[in-house]
């Protein structure tokens, strides 16, 4: 089973994620902010990362800095998720614009991780 951490600071929307995530069998841990995110990067080593790139405190930019400075997770592929369009160098595997359908996110995860 891959493992998915939703990073997104919107409760409603990482609820939302996450149970979409879940029925399709996927393993989901959750955090609302960049900092969380990387204690759950370490803690959880995910398949894949689903990264919203505004959030208050760190962001999805700082937090995939950090991700990428560390050699123990930096190999860990991102897929943003973001109303933000502009994510050039963020050196994502995927993008997606809120909001997307769910047949997109779930056809974007399936080619991103072995599932």
């Amino acid at each position: 089973m891959s493992r998915v951490l939703v990073l997104e600071d919107d409760e409603a929307t990482r609820q939302s994620l996450a149970a979409v995530l879940r029925a399709r069998g996927y393993l989901v841990a959750c955090a609302s902010d960049g900092r969380e995110g990387l204690r759950q990067l370490h803690e959880q080593r995910p398949d894949v990362v689903l990264l919203d790139l505004n959030m208050p405190g760190m962001d999805g930019w700082e937090f995939r800095r950090a991700q990428l400075q560390d050699p123990t997770v930096a190999d860990v592929p991102i897929i943003v998720v973001s109303a933000q369009l502009a994510c050039e160098g963020i050196g994502a595997v995927a993008f997606l614009e809120k909001p997307c359908s769910v047949n997109d996110l779930l056809r974007t995860l399936d080619r991103a991780v072995i599932h």
